[in-house]
């Protein structure tokens, strides 16, 4: 599917975002998709095994200047845990085979610490008149299993 955002903002001058993928939100594929004129393309909140891949970001204008906003929220301190591991708790997730398709890492989950985004890839982007493609170092950014790689700038 191949989506067009096109000026997504409440108001002028509010800091909002195209795509909001909120507290620890995973699992899915943003591909192929035009961000036009958008205060922000993706806020990632420490999410894991999301694909941003292959979009094209032309104009952002978010107040931190980037085009994707990627963080950590989940740790300890952060976002309530207990919440996303209760839920979890009640899936079988590491005994189904209907689960067994995503692997090891579900299987596994609770021994890689859960909390921290892992598996991320924002990657083959192209970024138009943007401040900044990334607000978090591409070495952090890798540091969390993660990737930011192939993208260009126009």
């Amino acid at each position: 599917m191949h989506n067009r955002f096109h000026d997504i903002r409440s108001r002028v001058g509010e800091d909002t975002s195209a795509v909001y993928m909120d507290d620890c939100m995973s699992g899915f594929n943003i591909s192929f998709n035009d961000f036009t004129n958008v205060s922000r393309a993706l806020l990632l909140g420490g999410g894991r095994d999301t694909i941003f891949a292959d979009n094209t970001i032309n104009g952002t204008h978010a107040r931190d200047g980037a085009a994707v906003h990627f963080d950590a929220r989940c740790q300890p301190g952060g976002v309530k845990i207990a919440t996303q591991l209760a839920r979890l708790a009640r899936v079988p997730y590491n005994s189904s085979r209907a689960w067994a398709k995503y692997g090891d890492r579900m299987v596994q989950i609770l021994s890689e610490s859960p909390n921290l985004p892992s598996g991320n890839h924002i990657d083959r982007n192209a970024f138009c008149a943007s401040k900044e493609d990334i607000d978090m170092p591409v070495a952090t950014v890798e540091g969390y299993n993660s990737t930011f790689t192939g993208n260009t700038n126009c």
